[in-house]
């Protein structure tokens, strides 16, 4: 399992809403970290983030992330190709770079 970082910057007047990530021969899934008062580290599975418009939303460790099960076997390749379904009817394709 890995985990994955980015950044959506959101450069319209409206908010959209990122439904999910699709990896072809992946198995991806959003999730969001949060530190508990009692400071224990928490994981949730999410859907429907929500970018207000001229906003950005930075996928971090501690914060929101990918969960990417399956890039074992991408390990001859360095880029991976998805798509980021959006407001649930468009799919806004990115290329990651595996590090």
């Amino acid at each position: 399992m890995s985990a994955g970082y980015f950044r959506l910057v959101n450069h319209s007047s409206n908010s959209v809403v990122l439904n999910t990530m699709i990896c072809k021969g992946l198995d991806v899934s959003l999730h969001a970290s949060s530190v508990s008062r009692d400071g224990v580290m928490t994981m949730k599975s999410v859907q429907n983030i929500l970018i207000e418009g001229g906003s950005a939303l930075t996928f971090k460790p501690g914060s929101y992330h990918a969960m990417i099960v399956g890039l074992d076997e991408f390990v001859r390749t360095d880029k991976v190709q998805c798509s980021l379904v959006i407001n649930d009817t468009q799919s806004l394709p990115v290329v990651f770079e595996l590090k």
